[in-house]
């Protein structure tokens, strides 16, 4: 098994936006994001998406609510949004 830094592991999860599934994040750094399949990385104090279609999204970060709220804004235009973890 591929042991994650700390910070790494902090992502892996299932995380909901509005009651939402958005995205899960696997130990093995697959994911799924919006109902895309892909591969996840943290690098550079950014969350980087590689998904299926080629889309590539990259997010700056914060974490809060004992590593439970997930913030994530955009590099690409700046948005953010909020992702709350349920229960491993």
């Amino acid at each position: 098994r591929n042991t994650l830094s700390p910070e790494k592991e902090k992502f892996v999860g299932t995380w909901y936006k509005s009651n939402f599934l958005v995205m899960d994040l696997f130990s093995d750094g697959t994911c799924s994001y919006l109902a895309q399949s892909g591969t996840w990385d943290v690098k550079d104090g950014k969350l980087a998406l590689e998904l299926s279609s080629g889309y590539n999204p990259t997010f700056t970060y914060g974490f809060s609510d004992s590593n439970l709220t997930l913030k994530l804004t955009s590099t690409l235009d700046g948005s953010t949004a909020v992702y709350t973890k349920r229960g491993e």
